[in-house]
């Protein structure tokens, strides 16, 4: 008995601790994500939450139009007005560096997200030449980064505005990156990102996408120039995300609040579904803790300009390239039959005459739900007797 009831207490300490843990880790969440972290926010007020992309356009002497989608889907190339995203794809230049693992990965990003690239390298610790992809030292390591941006910097100088990095789990919408970044000056130092904390200053985690101004490439490019200098130079870490964060940070480039202005994320660690479905990610993820800027979880955990998702397999990219580029919503129309509210018949009078030709109006229904009685009723009535020849000689004669 004695033996059974320590048992029974040492289960209910146990029991209590587990739930103390529970409980703990529950309240620290809802603490990281309502109370300021002030030693660090207060460094890093720049936000980047609403681009001046309007302003950016009419200092250009350019506008934004809407078109009809009937016009874009329907028309010929010949007639087919230019779009604002080939309009940003020939004037901001995008260089997409991606680190892949495998060789259907590579695969899938090539065939999917990397088309809307300017231009494209892929990095990895295999050989390719089909994709292709080229040989680094471990790609989460900063040397197998620091050859694959040395490559990229003294081949492709003058090329490009921007560097995306990003590993073959991501999905990058490019264009939304494009707009985003329209309206900055990319000689200038940007360090775009979800920001992470670490210590006493941030960084931009590596699984959200990282991107970098040609102005921030250019100052690790004056640190690490060379194959040499990445083979024998100390890095500030091991991982590369971290030591892109540290050396910008000895040129006071910091991570900025990259969220749009409802605080949805831009730059997404997760999948779009565990975004989206609340109490996948767990409690305990370093996401709650180590994030600096937040998002709810659900239907406003994202942008509606979202840049980056990650934890894809290749199956996934086929789909999400196929949702962002080959599925469409009819719903503008130039005659609003795509947008327009529907009337609703059963609310409507049958027992009225049917439409006109001259009565139609563009952009409603061409048919109109009539009594039937009534038309066969109609008709009777229109309808007269057929007339003898006699009758019809008559009428010619004598008639009025």
């Amino acid at each position: 008995m004695e033996l059974c009831g320590a048992f029974q207490n040492r289960f209910f300490l146990f029991s209590c601790a587990c739930l103390s843990g529970i409980l703990f880790a529950l309240v620290w969440r809802k603490y990281e994500q309502t109370v300021q972290i002030s030693s660090i926010r207060n460094h890093y007020t720049s936000a980047l939450r609403k681009p001046n992309y309007n302003e950016w356009l009419r200092k250009q002497n350019l506008s934004s139009i809407f078109i009809p989608e009937e016009i874009l889907r329907y028309d010929g190339d010949i007639n087919k007005p230019e779009s604002e995203s080939a309009f940003l794809y020939k004037n901001i230049q995008v260089l997409c560096l991606i680190f892949v693992n495998s060789h259907n990965g590579a695969e899938a990003v090539k065939q999917t997200w990397a088309k809307h690239c300017n231009i494209v390298t892929f990095f990895g610790r295999f050989v390719d030449e089909k994709i292709p992809v080229m040989k680094v030292p471990p790609v989460t390591s900063f040397e197998g980064f620091c050859y694959a941006f040395t490559h990229v910097y003294h081949k492709y100088e003058g090329q490009f505005d921007w560097v995306i990095i990003a590993d073959d789990y991501t999905y990058a919408i490019i264009e939304n990156l494009r707009y985003y970044v329209a309206s900055l000056n990319s000689s200038f130092p940007y360090y775009l990102g979800h920001p992470v904390k670490d210590f006493s200053s941030l960084y931009n985690i590596g699984s959200a996408g990282i991107v970098l101004s040609k102005g921030s490439l250019s100052l690790l490019h004056s640190v690490y120039s060379t194959a040499d200098d990445c083979r024998f130079k100390r890095p500030p870490s091991w991982y590369f995300d971290q030591s892109i964060g540290k050396i910008l940070h000895v040129f006071s480039v910091h991570p900025v609040d990259t969220r749009d202005s409802y605080l949805r994320g831009r730059f997404n660690p997760f999948s779009v579904e565990t975004m989206l479905i609340p109490g996948s990610i767990s409690v305990f993820s370093s996401y709650w803790r180590a994030s600096a800027f937040l998002s709810e979880e659900g239907m406003n955990c994202c942008s509606d300009r979202a840049i980056t998702f990650h934890g894809l397999l290749p199956s996934k990219h086929y789909l999400m390239e196929f949702l962002q580029y080959h599925l469409n919503v009819f719903r503008n129309s130039l005659q609003g039959i795509g947008n327009k509210q529907v009337k609703d018949q059963s609310k409507s009078n049958l027992n009225t005459k049917p439409i006109s030709n001259e009565e139609e109006q563009v952009g409603e229904p061409f048919v109109q739900l009539v009594d039937r009685n009534w038309v066969r009723s109609s008709n009777r009535r229109k309808q007269k007797p057929q007339k003898t020849i006699v009758e019809n000689i008559w009428d010619e004669l004598f008639g009025s």
